[in-house]
């Protein structure tokens, strides 16, 4: 994948909003990756380093060009509202005075104050942060056991100690994990489905009734770009930008439809902060 193919399959997903937009529907990440050819696992981070905005934004900005360019051909607030997909004059005019600084009236007496805000629904932005090392691997599958969050990113020390439990202790972990099962930190749902994991030293055979909520999974084999984060765990996402880039200019790789997994090379209770490794790693294919 080039960042020439990676502009030009967003733009296919930008394409299928405005057409979704025109039957009064909102696509979902999963109709706009395949719209675009990407994974669903990746789509909407390259999405994001491609624009420089969310899905979501994108949407945002779509609506308010719509209901712009109706009332400034004459439509009512009301009418222009329903067209561009929100649920009342009310709504639209709480986005117009949020995102532009301008009435509905206002928009109707000048409406070239904001088509320069409109016109440009994304950028492209230049690859910030620099990796410590970064290589492709291949490694073999191998099984862990899990507990699946929603929205929980912030909050996940507790996750990890009650699997930890369910396994025996630190005693028993061999590899601590993290899957994303999703890249939507930001999406359409604004929640990022989170698999916290370990590799026990000894696999329990059977999982206890009381401890349901974890499960027993496999993280797939494969080839992987490869980029090594230091420090907090809350600047992970810009290392893993920078590796989306490094992906984005490597013209034989492209990103493979399986999830993004970090292996914590350190445990956080027993590390400086500024001393934890982390692992990325992106699964590829050949393009």
């Amino acid at each position: 994948m080039t960042p020439d193919h990676a502009i030009s399959a967003v733009g296919k997903a930008v394409t299928l909003m405005g057409e979704k937009l025109n039957e009064s529907a909102v696509p979902t990440l999963q109709e706009l990756a395949e719209a675009a050819g990407i994974s669903k696992y990746h789509f909407h981070r390259i999405y994001r380093l491609i624009t420089g905005e969310t899905c979501s934004r994108t949407l945002h900005r779509l609506r308010l060009s719509r209901a712009s360019v109706a009332l400034a051909a004459g439509d009512n607030v009301t009418e222009s509202a329903f067209l561009a997909g929100y649920s009342s004059s009310q709504a639209l005019a709480k986005a117009l005075r949020k995102t532009l600084d301008v009435s509905a009236t206002e928009l109707q007496a000048c409406p070239d104050r904001v088509a320069a805000t409109l016109v440009q629904l994304g950028r492209v932005r230049d690859a910030s942060g620099a990796l410590i090392s970064v290589e492709v691997a291949a490694m073999d599958p191998f099984e862990v056991v899990a507990i699946r969050t929603h929205g929980q990113y912030e909050q996940l020390a507790s996750t990890y100690e009650s699997l930890a439990s369910v396994l025996g202790g630190m005693e028993n972990i061999r590899g601590i994990f993290g899957i994303t099962m999703n890249d939507a930190e930001e999406g359409f749902s604004g929640a990022l489905t989170f698999d916290c994991a370990f590799e026990p030293q000894v696999m329990p055979d059977e999982l206890s009734i009381d401890d349901s909520s974890a499960f027993r999974t496999t993280i797939d084999g494969g080839v992987f770009l490869v980029g090594r984060h230091h420090g907090c765990f809350s600047q992970l996402g810009e290392t893993l930008d920078a590796l989306y880039w490094r992906l984005l200019d490597a013209e034989q790789w492209q990103p493979a439809d399986r999830p993004v997994f970090m292996h914590y090379l350190d445990d956080p209770s027993h590390t400086e902060v500024n001393d934890l490794r982390t692992d990325i790693h992106i699964p590829v294919e050949r393009a």
